[in-house]
């Protein structure tokens, strides 16, 4: 068997490069077959990759590299299969988990970034600032055209389309470089007149904060951008936009679910009131607000109805009694807060559009006839779908155009 195993490594490394699978893939993907060929047994169909991992965990090798040659062997396998017409089944590779790290949200402060321009060449100097003050992507910057470049209106133009008008201080950076450099066709260009590869970009920008001693990469520099407008009272849509983020765009691509949801919305009704009567009255804390009804057969008819007992439940938050467990667990600056909001009605009820109303209407967004029902299937619609809701409130709060920043600061 082991001689088959060879001969269709043969076909398999023809199959691998007529392909065009990338260099890489194919020297992992043959290395990791030939070292396992003396390693497999195969019995009645069935294909042991034991001893070739406990040979992997031997070496000490890193979980991610071992699951990537055990996921080499099980490629090959399906080849022979579809290529023999066999009915190979792998086994003895279960349980081999990769921890997956979190990336951090990195990104550099404006201390360091005017710490390395202070001795940033002319080249880097622009590109910090250029990526700084745009957030665009780094092909896009790299790609950057004259002819894209409107020094008296302000403004730049990138491959993608996308148009941004520019501060003050990147116009005169710009207009600095180019008496400089007197660059022909792309603003960064090598000596063939071509634009500069997106790699030389992410050097040179490492490059100029090693220098101080920082380690910033092009990323943490992209991001500094979406943190400063944040925290200066940017819209995330417009944020999300100019980093080349289009939420609407990739919203639109599905038209139908998109049409659904906003025919629904119409069709809902918000009815604000008290209860009268109602089962289990002492467990008035349970009063908030419900969309009602909750199937699809009655809100395809009627469509669906809001109820909310805003009045109520700012009552009856007054009227309990401040407790000592409360302060001890929210700390007293939360709780103080919170106490303050209560005789602020206004802002009060505001707060509960987002997060009360604006999570019933929440429930109405990214579903179109069918979703529930599929979904249920495997009893995985609810499970996702209170956390939809609240995440849609929310969404249509930062989303809005109405100014928030007062909100935002409780």
């Amino acid at each position: 068997m082991k001689r088959f195993f060879k001969r269709g490594l043969d076909r398999y490394k023809k199959y691998l490069l007529e392909n065009r699978y990338e260099k890489v893939t194919y020297q992992l993907y043959t290395t990791a077959i030939e070292e396992a060929i003396n390693y497999i047994k195969i019995e009645d169909r069935f294909v042991d990759l034991t001893l070739y991992k406990n040979f992997l965990f031997s070496k000490k090798l890193a979980p991610k590299t071992i699951l990537e040659k055990i996921l080499a062997i099980k490629n090959f396998v399906k080849f022979l299969n579809k290529e023999y017409q066999l009915h190979l089944r792998v086994v003895g590779a279960e349980k081999i988990k990769v921890k997956k790290k979190k990336k951090e949200f990195k990104y550099a402060t404006i201390e360091e970034i005017k710490t390395a321009l202070k001795v940033a060449t002319p080249l880097e100097r622009v590109l910090i600032i250029l990526t700084f003050g745009t957030g665009a992507k780094a092909k896009e910057i790299a790609s950057l055209k004259m002819d894209k470049i409107d020094i008296k209106n302000k403004t730049i133009e990138f491959n993608s389309g996308k148009k941004i008008e520019l501060h003050p201080t990147i116009v005169k950076e710009l207009e600095n470089y180019i008496d400089e450099t007197s660059p022909s066709y792309f603003l960064f260009e090598t000596a063939e007149k071509e634009h500069i590869p997106q790699e030389q970009l992410y050097y040179h920008i490492h490059k100029s904060f090693k220098r101080v001693e920082l380690e910033i990469t092009y990323s943490m520099l992209k991001n500094s951008f979406a943190i400063y407008l944040l925290k200066n009272s940017g819209k995330v849509d417009i944020v999300g936009k100019l980093l080349g983020y289009e939420f609407a765009d990739k919203l639109n691509k599905d038209k139908k679910t998109l049409e659904f949801a906003l025919k629904k919305i119409e069709e809902t009704q918000l009815y604000l009131g008290q209860p009268a009567t109602f089962y289990g009255a002492e467990f008035n804390g349970l009063f908030s607000a419900q969309v009602v009804p909750n199937d699809e057969v009655a809100s395809s008819l009627k469509g669906k109805k809001i109820f909310a007992f805003a009045d109520k439940i700012l009552e009856d938050a007054k009227s309990k009694p401040k407790m000592k467990i409360n302060y001890e667990v929210f700390g007293k600056e939360f709780m103080d807060k919170q106490y303050k909001l209560l005789e602020n009605s206004e802002k009060w009820h505001k707060i509960y559009d987002i997060t009360t109303i604006g999570h019933e209407f929440g429930h109405i967004l990214w579903c179109d006839e069918e979703t529930e029902t599929i979904m249920n299937k495997t009893a995985n619609f609810k499970n996702i779908e209170e956390f939809k809701a609240t995440t849609g409130g929310l969404a249509s709060f930062f989303l809005d155009n109405s100014n928030e920043k007062e909100l935002l600061e409780l």
